[in-house]
């Protein structure tokens, strides 16, 4: 589970028009829709390796685990996006942070219209639960275009909200999800034993549950990233989970993190080839929370904090071994709406006894 939250200064009252286009043939538009999707899954991944890294670089120390949601808030740094001013300052910083140089207003929203419709499977209805709310100062007005344009787009609605103090933010953006998937090929529960080793830098060592199973997985190596990564499907193979391993104990974690790029990544996941691999896991979970608003300033998004500049208009010879016994990074990815739903680091895995 992953809570963030977003402080968002707004200081106008209204909504800006989207960019108008011309009638198309349907065969235009699903052809122009295709693009766009694909324009806005790239300018996604990019978004996601640089709030990841800016959120490491963050951390006081690499030795605490690390979960965060970029499918989340790229929602909701996008449905800023769909009320700034097209030509103000602040869409201008959105464009940059949320990587939309290449991708026009109105495609980034009707892409972003076929991506929740996918969220909306019943697929995920158990797997990611995703809890989103954007609550707006009362005597703040919202225009008719924009709550139109978040229902259309989002289906999102604005709450109106007394915050009740006088340093109060005028828009309060949250999200809160919680991902629990199911194995595509299930670990044997007779083979989890519960003293597993899982080894920090420094000799440092904790017992934990491990899953022990032997697949049929796609797996990879960077030598760039000095790691090798495995994919772990989930039911349908509609999520697959891929997990980052660096060799290195010592060091090794800070290592892969600081050379994490868009094509670092992209390489290794393109070095993925089906293999019979005998997998060890640490049986855990995961949870962490916290607000965003420092980390999207340090990566240029200002003016929308600031009431003075905001401008709102609305992983021998039968197999290969993959054991993760120390710090690794993992995704979510998500086949069919092409967005990394959940990035983190795993430092302290917490048991699962039960």
């Amino acid at each position: 589970m992953a809570a963030g939250a977003v402080l968002v200064v707004i200081r106008s009252r209204r909504c800006g028009e989207p960019v108008g286009s011309r009638r198309r043939r349907p065969d235009d538009q699903r052809l122009t829709l295709a693009a766009a999707a694909a324009q806005l899954s790239r300018a996604h991944f990019d978004f996601t390796l640089s709030l990841y890294s800016a959120l490491a670089d963050d951390t006081a120390s690499r030795q605490q685990d690390l979960l965060v949601s970029p499918y989340s808030v790229f929602s909701l740094l996008s449905m800023l996006f769909l009320g700034v001013g097209a030509e103000s300052p602040s869409a201008a910083q959105l464009r940059d942070v949320l990587h939309f140089q290449n991708i026009s207003y109105s495609h980034v929203q009707r892409a972003f219209q076929q991506a929740a419709q996918v969220m909306r499977h019943p697929y995920y209805e158990d797997r990611f639960l995703e809890e989103m709310a954007l609550l707006l100062a009362h005597d703040v007005n919202v225009s008719d275009f924009y709550s139109r344009a978040l229902d259309e787009f989002y289906r999102r609605t604005v709450v109106a909200v007394d915050f009740g103090k006088p340093e109060r933010p005028v828009l309060l953006m949250m999200s809160k999800v919680h991902f629990h998937g199911q194995w595509m090929q299930p670990f044997n529960a007779s083979m989890t034993f519960d003293k597993g080793l899982f080894f920090h830098e420094g000799s440092q060592r904790m017992e934990v549950p491990v899953m022990t199973g032997r697949f049929r997985l796609p797996i990879g190596y960077s030598h760039d990233l000095e790691a090798r990564v495995l994919e772990l499907p989930l039911q349908e193979r509609r999520l697959s989970i891929f997990i980052l391993l660096p060799d290195a104990l010592e060091d090794g974690l800070h290592r892969l993190e600081t050379n994490l790029t868009t094509d670092n990544l992209r390489a290794m996941l393109s070095t993925l080839k089906d293999e019979t691999v005998h997998v060890k896991l640490p049986r855990f979970r995961l949870a962490c929370s916290g607000h965003l608003r420092r980390v999207l300033m340090a990566q240029g998004l200002t003016h929308v904090f600031d009431p003075r500049t905001a401008a709102m208009t609305g992983i021998n010879a039968d197999g290969r071994y993959f054991e993760v016994d120390h710090p690794f990074v993992f995704l979510v990815w998500d086949y069919y709406s092409a967005m990394v739903l959940l990035m983190g680091r795993v430092v302290h895995p917490e048991p699962i006894l039960d």
